[in-house]
């Protein structure tokens, strides 16, 4: 049997939860106590409304970066590397989406233009009639080949981009970033609610100052789905949520494990 265990932090909440992330962390690091247990994912998720909590914290953010970065990071440096953003992903996805949406219209109008030249009554038919419809049915079929065509080659670009990416994923430098030996994951996201996506000016000042290099957890600039992340803890058994910060967070972390049937702990915590 397998469960996880989902910290959730809010503001200085993230105190507490810190110090079993860390210690679970080092327990794993040192082949102590976790190797032979049934637990098998732990994931935080801490938000907060000043990055400078995390940047400005050398503790907090050394622990932090005992984790492996993320697949999205992972990614999203992929595509750095190929010169694509994510808004350039999304975007050719969605280009993707609207070419295959305009191709099932354009069969289903040419369809009914078909359809239109079918008529009931065999009296009602005239040579001309025929002409029309026997030219109509030959123009759907040319533009149904070139659709055909169009979809193809769409398709076939798509593949490429993919194949690009891939590829590029493959190149990057693993070796700067830590691995976790056994088999527990860790996952790490931070919700930073000002929108913010990195630290202040000061904070910056002295990153740079210390030489530190880029955080690969990087600052989703929006607030945490809360039910949708207690939700994915539904079918596995025996999990826990635990819960520190400020009474908004309490209440909504333990609705959602009431509503998903999952087991709940928390504290408040309050600036």
């Amino acid at each position: 049997m397998n469960c996880s265990l989902l910290l959730l932090a809010g503001g200085i909440g993230i105190t507490p939860l810190h110090s079993i992330l860390r210690s679970l962390l080092l327990q794993l690091i040192s082949n102590v106590g976790l190797q032979a247990g049934i637990l098998k994912k732990v994931k935080l998720i801490w938000s907060f409304k000043n990055p400078d909590v995390l940047f400005g914290n050398e503790t907090i953010e050394s622990t932090l970066l005992m984790v492996p970065p993320g697949e999205a990071y992972l990614r999203a440096m992929a595509m750095k590397r190929i010169g694509k953003s994510a808004k350039d992903v999304a975007i050719d996805r969605k280009s993707s989406s609207k070419h295959y949406k305009d191709y099932k219209d354009r069969k289903s109008e040419t369809k009914r233009i078909s359809e239109d030249y079918v008529l009931d009554d065999e009296d009602d038919i005239v040579t001309e009639d025929n002409a029309l419809a026997s030219r109509s049915s030959q123009s759907s079929r040319s533009l149904s080949r070139a659709d055909d065509d169009d979809e193809l080659r769409a398709v076939l670009a798509e593949t490429r981009k993919q194949e690009e990416l891939v590829k590029a994923y493959k190149q990057l430098d693993m070796s700067m970033y830590p691995t976790l030996k056994g088999d527990i994951h860790f996952e790490v996201n931070l919700h930073c609610t000002s929108s913010s996506r990195g630290p202040g000016p000061k904070a910056a000042a002295q990153r740079a100052e210390k030489g530190k290099g880029a955080f690969w957890h990087p600052l989703i600039p929006k607030r945490c789905n809360i039910d949708a992340e207690i939700g994915r803890l539904r079918d596995v058994p025996d999990s826990l949520v635990y819960c520190v910060g400020p009474d908004l967070l309490i209440k909504a972390a333990k609705e959602a494990c009431t509503n998903h049937d999952v087991k709940f702990r928390g504290e408040t915590s309050e600036f």
